[in-house]
């Protein structure tokens, strides 16, 4: 039996190696607690006088599972993450009138546990700022610091987070003793330190990095655990289900010049696209609003014992950014509510060049469309006419909940939206994804 086939016939047996689940699924809160970690330091010549959270005052971590058919929880820490960490550090790098006091003002903390081939898939990020007083009760920033660890352990969810944690919050510290204290940066209000951190995920505003995701947090911080010249052996699906999407089969180019099979990633960036696996294969990730979305085999709806590349229904599925929890894609700000119990498509391509234009349906922002690229948005099949825009030009379609309703952006001076007859537009985008 081949690996599409496989994971196909299981697919309703096993979790995905992502974390997928519905809120409403989840079991009773998982208590952990910070405060009896151990950091190995020697003395050092600060302590940390402050904590500031530079989000609102945090009880959650992440989510946890124990075994392929328990439930998800979240791991919580009852009375919070910063008095935990006060706590902490309180015992581990204690106040004398010799040592430096420290603002530590925490911009991200969070930590998954999930069952992964008999252990615990642990992971878990770090991210903090460390902040000198000066004489005029301002504060200079002294040290920003980022670590995020995967670990395959046999400990609990409560012993290996915090463990993890632990061992990030000793690396950062490190780092802040080798700091140059003599260079001091810019100088905040402690009022501008409270203020909350709206500073998006690296992910959505640095150019990709080419390389292998360990785990979620990599992905969101652009930071692969593996860096390196990932190709992608693509092949387009020859149907009207799956049209305008790629089979993928990655692979990493060796020292030795050789390509090596990525089998066991939480996803991967060819230095272009993102990639996630999902149930054993891997699916694009394209930008959706506040999230990401992609698209996967339903295996709900497998009744008809098709094999994937014979058009299995297909379903949209969107990864949260705060928590790595799959769900099922609810539309961005603008668009439908829910998709229907088949979602239709609506897709818009371009054979024209130009710069990238923005596309939104309903006033709705749904992403971008370069030249010769394509653009598929899942719609409710309502039967109401929409209004489709990309850059200037404007189009009010009516979807078809049989079967993706095709636009093309006309190659001529004045911008212009035009639909086109199925046939004619599923060979014209299978044409551009086999680009």
């Amino acid at each position: 039996m081949n690996r599409t086939a496989y994971w196909w016939a299981v697919g309703l047996l096993l979790g995905s190696y992502s974390v997928q689940a519905q809120p409403s699924l989840l079991g009773r809160d998982l208590e952990v607690s910070l405060r009896n970690g151990y950091l190995n330091l020697p003395p050092q010549g600060f302590y940390i006088k402050r904590i500031i959270e530079a989000q609102p005052p945090q009880r959650w971590l992440g989510v946890s599972r124990r075994g392929i058919f328990g439930s998800y929880r979240m791991m919580v820490v009852p009375q919070g993450v910063g008095p935990d960490l006060a706590a902490l550090l309180g015992r581990v790098l204690p106040a004398s009138p010799t040592a430096q006091p420290l603002v530590l003002r925490i911009t991200g903390i969070n930590a998954s546990a999930l069952a992964s081939n008999g252990q615990l898939n642990s992971t878990a990020e770090l991210a903090a700022e460390y902040y000198v007083q000066r004489p005029d009760s301002s504060y200079y920033l002294l040290a920003r610091t980022y670590g995020n660890d995967r670990q395959l352990v046999t400990a609990t969810p409560e012993q290996s987070s915090p463990l993890l944690l632990a061992t990030l919050l000793q690396q950062s510290l490190e780092q802040v003793a080798r700091a140059d204290w003599t260079q001091p940066g810019p100088a905040y209000s402690l009022s501008q330190l409270r203020q909350p951190d709206a500073t998006p995920y690296p992910i959505r505003t640095e150019a990709l990095r080419m390389g292998i995701y360990r785990g979620f947090f990599e992905f969101r911080h652009n930071q692969p655990g593996r860096p390196g010249n990932v190709t992608v052996d693509a092949r387009a699906y020859r149907n009207t289900e799956w049209q305008g999407k790629r089979a993928v089969n990655p692979s990493v180019l060796t020292p030795e010049g050789k390509h090596v099979a990525v089998t066991d990633a939480w996803g991967f960036c060819d230095g272009q696209q993102v990639y996630i696996q999902f149930q054993g294969e891997y699916y694009l990730l394209e930008q959706r609003g506040p999230n990401f979305m992609f698209f996967a085999p339903d295996f709900t709806r497998n009744s008809n014992g098709r094999v994937l590349n014979a058009g299995p229904p297909r379903k949209a599925f969107s990864l949260d950014m705060r928590s790595g929890l799959i769900t099922d894609y609810q539309g961005t700000e603008g668009a439908a509510a829910t998709l229907a119990t088949r979602p239709t498509h609506l897709i818009v391509y371009r054979r024209r060049p130009g710069p990238a234009l923005p596309v939104s349906v309903d006033d709705g922002p749904t992403g971008q469309l370069g030249a010769d690229q394509y653009l598929s948005v899942p719609w409710q099949a309502a039967g109401q006419p929409v209004r489709l825009c990309v850059g200037s030009a404007c189009l009010d379609v009516v979807p078809d909940p049989n079967a993706p309703t095709y636009v093309e952006l006309l190659p001529e001076a004045t911008a212009r939206l035009v639909a086109v007859p199925a046939k004619q537009g599923e060979a014209q985008v299978t044409k551009l994804a086999g680009r």
